[in-house]
């Protein structure tokens, strides 16, 4: 492994992770960051990976930072939305989750997850109609929910 290297850190980070090490999966996400900066040739998929780690582990607000940043180098990435969406419906702040959800479904309207997501989003702000929609676009799109994380 190249310490130089941001993506074989990120690599490392998602390897580590898959094995549940936390710890050293932060640290390697934190180091692709680094080494991405210090090379001038960011990437926003350590950012990615380390707020998708920080929100499976109830640390919001730190991820929604890292998220921003992710965002501002890949401003069409459907998976900061969709990472951006899950931190606001953890935080409730349902308005925001939508408006995440909609926007990573602009940019991947196929996805039956995010239209799944949106659908929880749209019955918990009572929006029961559209969320009927949304599950209704999810299932014809994966065919069932009980295969789906969420």
């Amino acid at each position: 492994l190249n310490p130089g290297f941001a993506r074989a850190e990120n690599n490392l980070g998602l390897a580590l992770y898959a094995q549940n090490k936390l710890e050293p999966a932060e640290q390697a996400y934190r180091r692709a960051i680094q080494l991405g900066a210090e090379s001038g040739v960011r990437s926003e998929q350590p950012y990615i990976n380390l707020a998708e780690l920080l929100i499976d582990h109830n640390r919001i607000t730190e991820a929604l930072v890292l998220l921003d940043t992710a965002r501002q180098i890949d401003p069409k990435s459907d998976r900061v939305e969709q990472l951006r969406g899950r931190g606001f419906l953890a935080e409730n702040r349902l308005p925001d989750a939508e408006a995440a959800f909609r926007a990573a479904l602009a940019v991947k309207p196929e996805s039956g997850v995010l239209h799944y997501q949106l659908g929880r989003v749209l019955k918990r702000l009572g929006k029961s109609d559209d969320a009927r929609q949304e599950f209704e676009r999810s299932k014809a799109l994966l065919g069932t929910h009980s295969a789906l994380p969420y």
